[in-house]
């Protein structure tokens, strides 16, 4: 074996080397470093958390499509994910973005944002998860009210499935509470005390009160 082809043998092999370790370390990295891994195909997502990451930093980057496909394809590839609820409501809100962007196309966004959105009503409607169903109503009546901020034609339809979303949410939370107290000391296997409980109910009866306000002011009644 000549110099130069031993010399080509082992350019080879640094190359390779250095390309594994710079994707490992861009793939671990919580920067932009994990965005550009994952445009060059070094670092695929491998968690739920890790594709949320990378879809936070397309929209930063205003990369609305590799966003949302990065959250389809997710989705697609691990149809039974058991947090694929938050993925959803990520492509939900990156809708919305770009609806607040391209006001010539921002009914047809919306349209995608609500779609989405109701991909999340199982994990929503699945009282056994508790706070974390309640989160995700939470969120998706988010996705409601940002609609009907939006759009003139969506508003009444909107601003009332956030406002049936929030009074759900206090049901809920009734119910959260109630369990509580019935607890020696008060508190859930979360730590969430009595306190807590009631000032997160005093939360969702200010944002249903502003909900109603709001579909006063848009004539909706």
């Amino acid at each position: 074996m000549n110099k130069r082809h031993t010399a080509f043998i082992l350019i080879i092999v640094f190359v390779t080397v250095v390309t594994a370790w710079f994707g490992y370390v861009l793939r671990k990295s919580n920067s932009d470093f994990g965005y550009i891994s994952r445009r060059l195909g070094l670092a695929p997502d491998e968690t739920t958390s890790e594709v949320l990451r990378t879809m936070h930093v397309y929209v930063c980057h205003k990369r609305y499509d590799l966003a949302i496909d990065a959250g389809v394809n997710w989705t697609t590839e691990h149809p039974i994910d058991g947090s694929n609820d938050q993925v959803f409501l990520a492509i939900s809100f990156t809708y919305l973005e770009r609806a607040r962007r391209d006001k010539q196309n921002g009914d047809a966004y919306l349209s995608q944002a609500i779609l989405y959105r109701d991909k999340a009503i199982p994990t929503a409607s699945d009282r056994a998860l508790g706070w974390y169903s309640i989160g995700t109503l939470r969120d998706m009546a988010l996705v409601s009210e940002a609609a009907g901020d939006l759009s003139e034609k969506q508003r009444c339809v909107q601003y009332r499935n956030a406002l049936k979303l929030y009074k759900l949410i206090g049901e809920r939370l009734n119910d959260k509470r109630d369990e509580i107290s019935r607890r020696t000391p008060p508190k859930d296997e979360f730590g969430v005390s009595l306190n807590e409980a009631d000032q997160r109910i005093h939360q969702a009866l200010d944002t249903t009160e502003r909900l109603e306000k709001k579909i006063q002011s848009g004539s909706c009644e």
